[in-house]
């Protein structure tokens, strides 16, 4: 792109960002449109380079075929022996370049965006990720002795990085997207072309019903202190719970994997605030949002969905300790809110309640400058030296989904937590909006 394409791109920008801030003075206030100001004021150019220097495009064999390419969760993690690059933060990054609006001059085309000699390294990288056996993907440094959270993370960060780039993936994954291949050799199957499935190579808890409905149970006793794991782990396999009734409808066997979990969260939920917990704090706002994944991939509607959104307003605008004497300091405690808020949304307007979508609009137009102003304040408390944001105030956590990702307690910024605090509140903020 030339000097000139560029100067006329960020004339276009600028103009088409000072039109949406004058939309929303309109529609809020002059305050909103003010606050939404001063909170991309606390970002530079710095992170932008930090997050260039964590790619590593890897090795090519003898004929000068990529052996595989991304980057690396943070800067101790590309420094120091025992740590190679993934594919989560590989995916964050990717996205950060979308969201961040660096390729609007390639119309948002990730192939025309990146050279090809890029390309072909992440491409090579994600692929050889795949178990040939069951269509999980697994990373080299961490084996497939890893959490439930991990495992289907790094399905969805996978699947998302092949459709950037226009490719599938090798095989058939458990969350249904259709491969090059087709189904994985621990996939049973009949009839003459081979293409009937009987069952897949599930993890034992997928196995059979009453498998899962004993995995569930096992949450019971700790949802009402731990709605966060708990909706985490749960959220994430929604995919495989659609594909896993598919298959026992299929095959005559029990089926009732969706309707059990929706119960059991029905079951918990408080009626007063929403959430699966007795008072309204960082921890129980952040189960609402990863809780909410279950119900937006199901497309299963919301109890209490106004309750839900206050609370969620709530924490947005809190900048103390809650009830629990927590002071929120990870930076999805400020990101999960927003994605709760707009999940909630996104609920109601798939399940046809349009006046209850008027009325949490309303909601949020008187409390939308409080909560801007609170979420800069507070988003500001993670960002580092040079320029990048991390998941804590002061050290990134030294594992990623029970894997090990970095050097313990080094203060340092890392691709998630920077990316949430960068165009992840700034995103899930301005969506709302």
């Amino acid at each position: 792109m030339s000097d000139k394409n560029i100067i006329d791109m960020k004339k276009q920008e600028e103009k088409e960002r000072e039109a949406c801030f004058a939309r929303i003075a309109e529609e809020f206030s002059p305050g909103v449109a003010d606050a939404i100001k001063e909170h991309f004021a606390i970002y530079d150019e710095r992170f932008y380079l930090w997050l260039a220097d964590l790619y590593d495009p890897g090795k090519y064999d003898e004929d000068g075929n990529p052996l595989g390419g991304g980057f690396y969760y943070s800067n101790s993690a590309r420094d120091n022996e025992g740590f190679l690059i993934d594919v989560e933060s590989t995916n964050q990054a990717l996205n950060f370049f979308r969201s961040a609006g660096m390729l609007r001059g390639y119309d948002d085309d990730y192939l025309k965006a990146f050279p090809e000699k890029t390309v072909r390294e992440i491409v090579a990288f994600t692929l050889s990720l795949q178990s040939s056996e069951n269509g999980y993907f697994y990373h080299p440094q961490w084996g497939k002795d890893i959490t439930a959270g991990r495992l289907s993370r790094d399905i969805g960060s996978s699947v998302d990085i092949l459709r950037k780039f226009g490719m599938k993936p090798n095989w058939n994954t458990p969350s249904g997207v259709e491969g090059t291949y087709g189904y994985p050799s621990g996939v049973k199957k009949k009839g003459d072309d081979g293409e009937t499935v009987i069952k897949r190579d599930w993890p034992e808890r997928l196995k059979t019903l009453e498998n899962w409905k004993a995995y569930i149970d096992e949450f019971r006793k700790d949802i009402d202190s731990n709605s966060y794991s708990i909706g985490h782990i749960v959220g994430e396999q929604a995919m495989q719970l659609i594909v896993r009734e598919e298959e026992a409808v299929r095959n005559d066997e029990p089926t009732g994997y969706i309707k059990y979990t929706l119960d059991f969260f029905n079951e918990c939920q408080n009626p007063e605030n929403g959430l699966w917990h007795k008072d309204v704090t960082y921890a129980s706002v952040n189960g609402l949002m990863k809780t909410m994944r279950f119900f937006t991939d199901c497309k299963i509607k919301l109890n209490y969905a106004k309750e839900a959104f206050a609370s969620a307003a709530e924490m947005i605008i809190n900048e103390g300790p809650d009830r629990d004497g927590r002071v929120g300091g990870d930076s999805v405690s400020v990101y999960n809110p927003w994605v709760a808020v707009n999940r909630i949304m996104e609920n109601v307007r798939v399940c046809g309640d349009p006046d209850m979508v008027k009325e949490l609009r309303g909601l949020l137009v008187e409390r939308a400058e409080d909560m801007i102003r609170a979420t800069t304040r507070k988003t500001l408390r993670f960002k580092k030296e040079d320029g990048s944001y991390g998941y804590w105030f002061k050290y990134s956590p030294d594992k990623s989904q029970g894997a090990p990702a970095s050097v313990p307690e080094t203060i340092e910024g890392d691709v998630n937590g920077g990316t949430i605090a960068v165009n992840g509140i700034t995103g899930e903020m301005l969506m709302a909006l």
